[in-house]
Formats: C-alpha cells, structure tokens, sequence
C-alpha cells in the first residue's frame, strides 16, 4: 500500500513539474515575440 502511494504522488510530482516547465517555456516564447504578432501565428509553430 505504501509502494501504491509513492508511485501516485511520485506521478503527480512528475506532472507537476511536466506541466511547470510546459507552461515556462510558452510563457517565455510568448514574451520574447514581438507585440505585434497574433495568436493565430503562433499555433502552427506549436
């Protein structure tokens, strides 16, 4: 039982983190563009 736990909050740490840096990294890309570039030219990059 306490393997089960550490497996799940082993995970949730992993997705946490995952999900941290995911959100960093498009933060950052959105910032160092320039203000006049729209959304809709950014999805296709993605």
């Amino acid at each position: 039982m306490l393997r089960k736990r550490l497996v799940m909050l082993f995970s949730a740490v992993v997705w946490t983190t995952a999900t941290l840096c995911l959100g960093m990294f498009l933060l950052l890309n959105l910032l160092s563009n320039l203000p006049g570039i729209s959304l809709g030219d950014l999805l296709p990059r993605l």
